[in-house]
């Protein structure tokens, strides 16, 4: 039986893997996410850390390069949205006196991971949407960002940052009352972001 904390996604290892979508010519790969429990106790050997990259985090990136080089080839250019969940308490120790804390930190490198415009644009459906959004600090974009990121090449990442009080309460690990409703706002987001896409810049994954 999974405790509360694996049914909500905390204690999970994440595997990703790549497999062929046949069904679609424009999306030749899809990505697969299974989960399945993380004991903290046991430390898995150098031999099995090297399995896994080599099972999950290499064939990963081969589908995510891959769909970004698709939408590329297809649209001249490419936007990825990085999606993370961030504990309440990173926005506490870095907030301002006398600011008010950030519902959203996107993260572009400063500039280096995505164009002015794409930032601006993924920024605004958020403030549209009510919610308060900081940049690059105190996430200023990882990996991912880091690796994809090529603006002068017309292919953006961003990475996006939520505050998971927004949604959860983080000591029980559970829903707040009021999740469908943010839920329904996200959606909101997303529709905003997907929208500009299709009519300038059409994402290549989320």
């Amino acid at each position: 039986l999974r405790t509360a904390e694996a049914q909500t996604g905390f204690g999970l290892r994440a595997l990703t893997v790549a497999s062929r979508n046949d069904g679609d010519a424009k999306n030749p790969t899809k990505l697969i996410t299974l989960a399945e429990p993380l004991d903290p106790a046991v430390k898995i050997t150098a031999a099995a850390a090297t399995d896994r990259i080599k099972a999950h985090w290499h064939p990963y990136h081969e589908a995510l390069k891959g769909l970004l080089h698709a939408s590329h080839v297809e649209f001249g250019q490419a936007v990825l949205v990085d999606c993370h969940s961030m504990p309440h308490e990173a926005i506490e120790s870095h907030a301002r006196p006398g600011n008010l804390r950030p519902d959203v930190v996107l993260g572009d490198r400063f500039g280096a991971a995505a164009g002015r415009e794409v930032t601006e644009m993924i920024e605004a459906a958020f403030r549209d949407a009510g919610l308060r959004v900081a940049r690059n600090s105190p996430f200023a974009g990882a990996y991912i960002a880091q690796a994809y990121g090529r603006p002068s090449r017309r292919q953006h990442v961003v990475q996006v940052e939520i505050d998971r009080a927004l949604y959860m309460n983080e000591d029980t690990i559970e829903p707040r009352a009021d999740f469908d409703q943010f839920q329904a706002l996200m959606t909101g987001v997303v529709a905003q972001i997907a929208s500009y896409g299709q009519a300038q810049m059409p994402l290549a994954a989320e």
